[in-house]
C-alpha cells in the first residue's frame, strides 16, 4: 500500500460464540472514519464475509490473496451478515 492508507486489522484465533464476535468485530465497529476494516480468523466455514462494513477473512484466504482479495471474488462469494 502506498504510505499515506490506512487500514485497520483484527486478528482472532477462533470466532465461536456470539459474544467473542462482538469482542472481535466491537472495537472496530467503534472507529467511525471510513477506512477498510478487517477482521482474519481461523473460524471454519468463514471464507469471506461482511458485517457492517468490516470484512472477515478466513486465515486461509489471507494467506492466499492477502488483505486485496475482493478482486478475487465475484459478488456471489460476498457474504453479508445482518448485524445482531
Amino acid at each position: 500500500t502506498q504510505s499515506n492508507k490506512r487500514i485497520y486489522v483484527q486478528v482472532a484465533y477462533f470466532i465461536a460464540s456470539p459474544e467473542t464476535e462482538e469482542r472481535e468485530f466491537g472495537f472496530l465497529e467503534n472507529i467511525k472514519d471510513n477506512y477498510p476494516q478487517y477482521v482474519i480468523s481461523i473460524t471454519s466455514l468463514i471464507k469471506i464475509s461482511d458485517r457492517k462494513g468490516i470484512t472477515h477473512i478466513s486465515f486461509r484466504e489471507f494467506l492466499k490473496h492477502g488483505l486485496w482479495w475482493r478482486t478475487m471474488f465475484q459478488d456471489e462469494d460476498f457474504i453479508t451478515i445482518p448485524a445482531s
